[in-house]
């Protein structure tokens, strides 16, 4: 309980000092659930409890039919970990995705650009755990962020974009180079993972997850879209909610509280509020 409530005091005083805007009300911050798990968690609390959190070794694939959701997952995942847990998180991006996450989440939190958020996330206390690593071609590739990530030891690492680093640096076999950076860095990796689609005049009609991630992670979380309903305050449209079916499926992990763990759970995405929660 004492670990929950200084939780919870930091990510209230973190987020009233790095996001000015109308998230930002009457004393309450971004909200993030908080459970008393050993490793690092995502923020949804239905999904660290059962986990245990998440720790070094471990690959964690997150997919869906939807890459929005997908995205704003692992945003939500980047900023409870940088605030509430203060880890140092590795965000790596492609130019394009980046961008995206400008446009869509940094702007509803006051920033317009990366840079700043790093120098409001600087005055707030939380120093040099952010990197966000843009992966460009014949600048940095994906063999010098590994060199780069052996010497810094960051406590998690995301990755936004697998098919642009396979695309443009030819990578084989990633699911094999992530799990070996996760066990180098002893640090959890999670990763956008890619889907085999299969489609029928022109029509998306059935997809699974790619057969070499299917096989190769420890963690998998798929994240459904099932309802959207309209997010009103007093009376006005300001945003949508959206109720989602969250699947994880732990295999072998044994940091866990289970060995093997799995299961099926209803969450929520307020994206006015940019916000997880477990219903």
């Amino acid at each position: 309980m004492e670990r929950r409530s200084f939780l919870e005091k930091v990510c209230i005083a973190s987020a009233a000092t790095i996001l000015p805007s109308a998230l930002f009300k009457k004393g309450k911050g971004i909200v993030f659930e908080q459970t008393d798990v050993e490793g690092v968690g995502v923020g949804i609390s239905v999904c660290d409890t059962l986990s245990n959190g998440f720790f070094g070794r471990q690959l964690i694939s997150v997919y869906g039919p939807e890459n929005g959701f997908i995205e704003a997952f692992l945003i939500h995942t980047f900023l409870y970990q940088l605030i509430a847990q203060r880890k140092r998180v590795d965000y790596i991006s492609s130019t394009g995705s980046l961008k995206r996450g400008e446009q869509s989440y940094l702007r509803r939190f006051g920033f317009s650009t990366t840079d700043e958020m790093r120098k409001s996330l600087t005055k707030s206390g939380i120093i040099d755990n952010l990197r966000i690593i843009e992966i460009y071609p014949y600048e940095q590739n994906w063999k010098d962020y590994v060199a780069q990530a052996k010497e810094q030891h960051p406590d998690s690492i995301i990755v936004d974009d697998i098919k642009f680093i396979e695309g443009y640096f030819r990578e084989k076999g990633m699911v094999k180079q992530l799990k070996l950076l996760a066990a180098e860095v002893q640090a959890p990796v999670f990763v956008h993972a890619e889907l085999n689609r299969k489609r029928s005049q022109g029509h998306l009609t059935a997809y699974s997850l790619r057969k070499d991630f299917d096989q190769g992670s420890d963690v998998l979380i798929s994240v459904v879209p099932k309802h959207v309903i309209d997010f009103k305050v007093d009376g006005i449209t300001v945003g949508k909610r959206f109720l989602l079916d969250l699947k994880l499926i732990g295999v072998s992990c044994p940091c866990a509280l289970h060995r093997s763990y799995g299961g099926v759970f209803p969450i929520e995405f307020v994206d006015y509020e940019l916000r997880f929660a477990g219903l």
